[in-house]
């Protein structure tokens, strides 16, 4: 019989953290749940420290990648693996932060909308990027800070909000979400074209369709340090990540017959998004912020040839914001066939 809960942890590197992580896991009070290990060929001791625990507890099913595919890549590889009819992600350096974390969050989730959030706690280890830090301090949001006091959000509120602080994640990082497998089935994987934001894009491609459960008294604990992927993107691919990253989350938002909804929204909200309009200035502002760096350059020449749209669009950004405007700002692109991502 399947466990209720596949607990999935993606591992690179990780022993420093691992074993406090399976701990936070392996003590909930929910005991209906198999733990599922994907090693992405670590140096260090993480697949020992894994493989020691699972000798202790059955419920855990460790696996080791044949070749290192990179971060998101062992995220798919982990939905692959897990059997559970929920789906739980927690990085190898975060933790749950009560006994009963998996207990509340389970007893508030929806069927019929199928992915929940919790709200989460950062926690910062010195010689973490400072601007990072601040950022999150100051300026992040969460979805009770959108709607506060509410549990449950329709797919409008979903999309109204992702538009009104876009390209902000109200989501937050995977160990936030739960989400039913079968949802994956529907509506794809992460999409690997991203760096950074693929668990943004992922949950607002299901939430904008089904809409969400936010649950904010189990919170998780989510662990920066200077290592974490989090911080080394932010360190030293921020122009993958703060500039291809919400390009092509735009393209998508355009394109995709997925976020249909969200392009109905921002036509009839008050006011109006113009996101082809948004669309168009990110490429601008790509080709521009890549100046003469080549490896910036590669990077954006590889984006156009996986997205032909942004390069369609590059040094014709006016007639091709009004062009797209009029072909699909009414009938959107229902018929165009849907990516897989995977």
């Amino acid at each position: 019989m399947s466990p209720k809960i596949s607990v999935c942890i993606p591992t690179y590197n990780g022993e420093a953290f691992l074993e406090n992580c399976l701990k936070s896991v392996l003590s909930q009070t929910f005991q209906d749940i198999e733990v599922v290990i994907a090693d992405d060929r670590s140096k260090d001791r993480t697949l020992e420290i894994a493989r020691h625990f699972a000798e202790t507890d059955k419920r855990i099913k460790v696996y080791r990648n044949p070749v290192n595919c990179g971060p998101t890549n062992n995220f798919n590889w982990c939905l692959y693996l897990a059997q559970g009819e929920w789906v739980k992600f927690i990085f190898q350096d975060d933790l749950m932060a009560s006994p009963d974390f998996l207990e509340r969050m389970i007893s508030q989730v929806d069927d019929a909308i199928g992915i929940a959030c919790c709200r989460r706690q950062y926690v910062f280890d010195p010689g973490v990027d400072e601007g990072l830090m601040r950022w999150f301090k100051e300026k992040l949001k969460q979805w009770d800070d959108v709607y506060p006091g509410q549990t449950k959000i329709s797919a409008r509120e979903v999309c109204r909000a992702a538009l009104d602080v876009f390209p902000m994640n109200l989501f937050g990082e995977p160990s936030a979400l739960l989400l039913k497998r079968d949802l994956i089935r529907e509506y794809g994987m992460f999409n690997t074209n991203f760096i950074h934001s693929t668990d943004a894009e992922l949950s607002l491609r299901i939430a904008s369709n089904r809409g969400l459960v936010f649950i904010s008294d189990s919170p998780v604990i989510i662990h920066y340090h200077a290592k974490s992927t989090s911080s080394h993107n932010a360190t030293h691919r921020r122009y993958s990540r703060d500039v291809l990253d919400h390009l092509v989350l735009l393209h998508e938002i355009n394109f995709h017959p997925v976020f249909d909804r969200m392009r109905e929204e921002a036509r009839n909200g008050h006011p109006p998004v113009d996101l082809l309009g948004k669309f168009s200035y990110e490429v601008r502002m790509a080709r521009a912020k890549a100046g003469e760096d080549p490896v910036c350059q590669e990077q954006l020449r590889k984006m156009e040839r996986l997205y032909p749209a942004i390069r369609l669009c590059a040094g014709r950004v006016k007639i091709f914001s009004t062009a797209l405007n009029k072909v699909f700002g009414k009938v959107g692109l229902i018929n165009a066939k849907p990516i897989r991502y995977y």
